[in-house]
């Protein structure tokens, strides 16, 4: 989608009297595909991009917003929450693809946790 449609979406959203908007799944061309927040007092945009992985991946935005709220919850800013989260979904596709797991059944994330919690510097 334009990145005009998108901010105009943010924007709508933040209507409702939140400071941060994020909408997740957001990609401007081929080729990355990630998350954006607006911060609406201060009517500034963040990006979190990573590669696309070509393929349908159930349970892949239940990961990211889970993974964006538990880093946020561990006082990581909107903008490394955002990171986090989109590195560690890209990873939980790539690892759950390359063992040719059946994609019908969601993301492997179990396997990568240990990945996310260094990310969180919880270990």
């Amino acid at each position: 989608y334009p990145e005009k449609l998108i901010h105009e979406i943010l924007q709508r959203l933040a209507e409702f009297g939140n400071d941060y908007v994020i909408l997740t799944g957001v990609s401007y061309d081929n080729d990355r595909l990630g998350a954006v927040a607006y911060h609406c007092v201060k009517d500034k945009y963040t990006y979190a991009f990573s590669r696309v992985v070509n393929g349908t991946f159930h349970g892949s935005g239940d990961v990211c917003a889970s993974v964006l709220l538990g880093a946020l919850l561990n006082g990581k800013t909107v903008e490394q929450a955002m990171k986090i989260a989109v590195d560690f979904t890209v990873l939980c596709i790539t690892s759950t693809k390359k063992e040719g797991a059946d994609l019908r059944y969601g993301l492997n994330f179990e396997r990568n946790i240990p990945h996310l919690l260094k990310d969180l510097g919880l270990i």
